[in-house]
């Protein structure tokens, strides 16, 4: 009874799934995405908005890939330094189910994933510095730990 070669095929097998959820954004068989338990009540266009660019991570990536145009998961990743792969792929979703992202997979070996704003996620780049100007001129913090595409804003 050799049980290691049992183990082996379930490892692998969990190894796929993981690369599945990292690389390709994806699980094989299970929904990641956060299913709301409410209908969405949006009654202005300010809360659209909002609900579209809001958020801690959704307007650090648009803004990171308005700085790069076109990034691989992996340095996506890096550029946004502290997110956890599970929020990266969760946010990438979100923002790739609202037409702000873009997300091309070439069909290679390795698989290659790449990630780009839309013209709708372009649109919302000048609304995030204007936003960013605004909090500039009220919160002034020097920190070591402000991404480099918040240096650039010019505020």
């Amino acid at each position: 009874m050799n049980t290691g070669g049992q183990n082996a095929d379930i490892n692998f097998w969990d190894n796929v799934r993981i690369y599945a959820v990292l690389c390709l954004g994806y699980s094989i068989g299970v929904n990641q995405m956060y299913q709301h338990k409410m209908k969405e009540d949006i009654r202005c266009p300010l809360e659209y908005g909002l609900e579209i660019s809001g958020g801690k991570w959704k307007s650090r990536i648009i803004c990171v890939l308005a700085e790069k145009v076109t990034l691989r998961y992996s340095t996506l990743r890096k550029e946004m330094s502290n997110i956890t792969d599970a929020v990266l792929a969760s946010t990438l979703k979100e923002l790739i189910a609202d037409d702000i992202v873009h997300r091309k997979s070439f069909d290679e070996i390795p698989p290659r994933v790449e990630y780009c704003l839309t013209e709708k996620g372009n649109s919302v780049v000048p609304i995030l510095q204007s936003i960013c100007r605004w909090s500039g001129a009220y919160h002034k913090e020097d920190n070591e730990n402000t991404m480099t595409q918040c240096k650039k804003c010019d505020y």
